[in-house]
């Protein structure tokens, strides 16, 4: 009796002593809860809750199911409902698990993801699980080597920084016809095209060098970045209601009348070099982004009429490219060198 007595007294004591361990105790979590140590992992963030966490805002982003945020400083992010990559500026990474689109244009993500862009960015305070975690993911995009430009063989394009933009790529095939991707045929052109620049004496900077889809703003902000002289996207054409439309094109803004008269220079120099039907330099009423969000003189270039069976054939043979490329360097020259005359005569 007197010993059930002591333990009903000594109870409320035994009791507070726990609480106060438990509280003090850093490897444990609130009473009631799971150790933070054995937290259930894997754990989710929605997209709108990382949003408000760094501070960056929601942007438009290329493609149904893509969804963008940007820094003040102007990075951006880009992840794709279903896939588990995400793009930062102009670089792939993998996470552990695919994104996973919820009601009201949300999205799904990993943690690892959070703490992975929270750290990059200085905001470790973020960072739930402080230690112990790797915040690494893996990189599919290498670093850029360092490489020391081939020798120039010639001086036609020195002192001249020129952005060569293969439309489309990767996960954006472009337009598709008679067998033909256009994503194949602006990196074959725009590859050969940077080799006859360099050779020319110009610095050149490729939006991409293989199958892959950096977003067009990172297209916009790599030309702005190095702060390219021109800037010219590689295309192909489709027109939708008939098979019979040829011919090469360029498009540029209409505010700037340097652009206009590096796209008629460029169509001109294709006439003249290939035998296609002349369509012209034309003003963007679209306000494509390429020439709209890049800070220098820019020209959408397209090639050709994938649509036109003839005109897709050609185009899909190294010896058209390889014509299409000299073109579009002959267009280059003719264009530099009458804007130093110009600046000569001033």
């Amino acid at each position: 009796m007197r010993a059930s007595f002591l333990l009903i007294a000594l109870f409320p004591l035994l009791a507070m002593g726990c609480a106060d361990i438990v509280k003090n105790n850093p490897e444990m979590g609130a009473i009631g809860t799971v150790p933070a140590q054995t937290d259930p992992e894997p754990r989710t963030i929605l997209l709108s809750e990382m949003v408000k966490k760094l501070g960056w805002e929601k942007v438009d982003a290329f493609g149904t199911y893509n969804h963008s945020i940007q820094s003040s400083s102007g990075d951006r992010i880009t992840f794709t409902e279903g896939e588990d990559m995400m793009t930062i500026n102009n670089f792939y990474w993998r996470f552990e698990r695919d994104a996973v689109a919820k009601p009201g244009n949300d999205l799904m993500l990993p943690e690892s993801v959070f703490e992975f862009i929270a750290k990059r960015y200085g905001r470790s305070d973020l960072v739930r699980r402080k230690s112990g975690s790797k915040y690494d993911l893996d990189p599919l995009t290498p670093p850029a080597e360092v490489k020391k430009p081939p020798q120039a063989t010639g001086t036609a394009l020195k002192g001249w920084t020129i952005c060569i933009d293969a439309g489309h790529g990767g996960k954006d095939p472009g337009g598709e016809a008679n067998g033909v991707s256009e994503k194949d045929i602006t990196l074959a052109v725009s590859l050969r095209l940077q080799k006859l620049c360099e050779a020319a004496g110009a610095r050149v900077y490729m939006t991409r060098t293989d199958d892959s889809y950096p977003d067009l703003d990172s297209r916009c902000e790599l030309a702005n970045s190095k702060k390219c002289d021109l800037f010219i996207s590689v295309h192909c054409n489709i027109a939708p209601n008939s098979d019979d439309v040829t011919g090469c094109e360029a498009f540029y803004n209409e505010e700037s009348e340097s652009s206009r008269r590096l796209s008629a220079a460029l169509v001109n120099a294709i006439v003249k070099t290939t035998g296609v039907a002349d369509r012209g330099a034309r003003k963007d009423t679209r306000g494509l982004r390429v020439l709209t969000k890049t800070a220098m003189t820019a020209s959408l270039v397209e090639l050709g009429f994938l649509s036109n069976r003839g005109e897709a054939l050609k185009l899909n043979t190294k010896e058209v490219q390889e014509k299409m490329a000299r073109a579009l360097l002959d267009g280059l020259v003719q264009y530099t060198a009458r804007e130093r005359k110009a600046v000569v005569s001033k």
